[in-house]
């Protein structure tokens, strides 16, 4: 049985794009509502004590460090959505606006 941490999750508006901070590299596109993706995932825990008791060895105290996770600098960015419509008889010059 592998013990990982907790996954951490951060609330970002729809619309964030995250990239890596070094390359530049898209990592997720969070475009979808309630969309959840996961960036990195956290070191493997480590064996406490009781995973090394026995009948003769009742309480070792020893236990074995986990392992590191991995850590990555993000940049958070975030996308303008808007959806715009223009209403108008034809003879309005509705062109002029958008110009």
């Amino acid at each position: 049985m592998v013990n990982h941490g907790k996954d951490l999750y951060v609330k970002v508006p729809r619309g964030t794009v995250v990239k890596n901070a070094e390359t530049g590299k898209v990592l997720a596109d969070l475009s979808e509502e309630n969309q959840v993706e996961l960036i990195l995932r956290g070191g493997k825990g480590g064996k406490g004590n009781s995973h090394f008791a026995t009948s003769t060895r009742q309480a070792p105290r020893f236990a074995e460090d986990g392992e590191k996770g991995i850590e990555l600098e993000v940049i958070l960015e975030l996308k303008l959505l808007a959806d715009v419509g223009l209403l108008g008889f034809p003879n309005v010059r509705k062109i002029y606006i958008l110009s």
